[in-house]
């Protein structure tokens, strides 16, 4: 099944749907007027006497043959894991205490281990507007890898879930012996998140709080903790005192 998300300026997507093991898959995405591709090169499709005034963009994939496995690949996965070019963050069934053992080892979502890396793929143009702020550059997967990678540099193990009728969570840490929902958001509606509050509202998950990432300022509303993006540094465990155990032998 192929699944379609329009994003800032997008009209129209034309290709989601059911597709059969190894059927050719066409896409495409209008733009809205005033917005154009970054980096197209090609023709426009649409227009008349001349005037090219519908931006278009096609792609065209195949779907994957049903007979191949994830453990032909997972080789591939480990090692880009292991030469530390990659961080993996695994798809748990259930936000609860210990997150490992609900991990789905062949779900999960790959995020680049330094966010320098993941700018050095974009093309010139798109670098130059990500230095000059432009409003308009979806800074979506900016924000979920460097909060990946803070995550990870601070000690945690991030998971995410995601569960029909529910929705997503952009991450799931255990923190101070709690499970705690990490939520990122690019844009200026950061505090709408349904999927959020869907789980929080869930008793059986008993989540006390969450933090939401964003380019908003500092402000708690209920159990939801909203922080400048910059700040997720600022999330680490507590470090648990020394241990001293006295034993009684005067009985041995």
């Amino acid at each position: 099944n192929v699944t379609l998300n329009a994003g800032t300026g997008i009209e129209k997507t034309i290709g989601a749907g059911p597709y059969r093991y190894g059927q050719s898959v066409t896409i495409d995405a209008n733009v809205k007027e005033g917005y154009h591709w970054l980096n197209w090169k090609g023709n426009y499709k649409g227009g008349s006497g001349g005037e090219q005034t519908v931006d278009a963009k096609k792609f065209v994939f195949t779907m994957l043959d049903k007979e191949l496995k994830f453990d032909r690949y997972e080789n591939s996965f480990l090692w880009l894991k292991d030469a530390g070019v990659a961080l993996p963050v695994y798809n748990i069934e259930a936000p609860v205490i210990p997150l490992l053992a609900s991990k789905s080892s062949n779900i999960f979502r790959l995020f680049s281990s330094d966010i320098g890396l993941l700018t050095s793929a974009y093309p010139a143009e798109t670098k130059m507007e990500l230095i000059n702020k432009n409003g308009e550059v979806n800074n979506g997967a900016h924000f979920e890898n460097a909060v990946a990678q803070q995550l990870t540099a601070n000690g945690f193990t991030p998971y995410f879930c995601k569960k029909k009728n529910i929705g997503e969570m952009d991450f799931v840490i255990e923190m101070n012996g709690k499970v705690v929902p990490i939520e990122v958001k690019s844009g200026k509606a950061y505090k709408s998140h349904k999927a959020l509050d869907n789980f929080m509202n869930i008793p059986d998950y008993h989540l006390e709080k969450a933090y939401v990432f964003s380019v908003g300022n500092v402000e708690t509303e209920g159990t939801v903790t909203y922080l400048p993006i910059y700040m997720c540094y600022l999330l680490k465990e507590q470090k648990l005192g020394q241990m001293i155990v006295e034993l009684d032998t005067t009985g041995l």
